[in-house]
């Protein structure tokens, strides 16, 4: 999951969200560029700390930082 717009958050919880229901088993990576996602990291964090959901977005999603890291998981 690129940077982006409202689109992109609204697709990125989306697939996050099929994926916690079991709809798909498809690798999700998350490139937090500029960290650019962490606020996204950190609710679902604060989810699972206040009791909300019992599922951890890192057990669900890779994180990369920088391309180097994303080229990485595909060598």
């Amino acid at each position: 999951i690129l940077p982006g717009g409202s689109g992109t958050i609204e697709e990125a919880t989306e697939i996050i969200s099929w994926k916690f229901l079991g709809i798909h088993k498809k690798k999700i990576i998350i490139f937090n560029y500029n960290n650019f996602w962490d606020p996204l990291i950190d609710m679902y964090n604060q989810a699972k700390q206040k009791k909300f959901g019992n599922k951890n977005l890192q057990n669900i999603c890779d994180y990369v930082s920088s391309f180097k890291e994303f080229v990485k998981l595909f060598s």
